[in-house]
């Protein structure tokens, strides 16, 4: 049994979600983590979903705005807090 692999969206947050899709099927995965921070504000949603059907990959996950924005403040949190055994000076 060939494993089946997907990419995430976030590891290549400059490109948009069409050159993901065309990106993504080249470089052979079967499926895609969309991010919703990368989705067009133009353009209707079957649009997109004519676009992802079209490319043979399939949907891995999706990750919503809320999710993203609180996922970047935990990111925040964890960078900035200081562990219990680190002393402060």
């Amino acid at each position: 049994m060939v494993p089946r692999l997907s990419v995430s969206q976030i590891s290549t947050l400059n490109s948009t979600f069409a050159d993901d899709i065309r990106t993504y099927r080249a470089a052979g995965f079967d499926g895609i983590g969309v991010w919703e921070l990368k989705l067009p504000a133009v353009g209707s949603d079957a649009e997109r979903l004519e676009l992802l059907a079209e490319s043979g990959l399939e949907s891995a996950g999706a990750v919503t705005l809320n999710a993203a924005k609180s996922l970047a403040v935990t990111a925040r949190l964890s960078v900035t807090r200081k562990l219990p055994n680190q002393r402060r000076k």
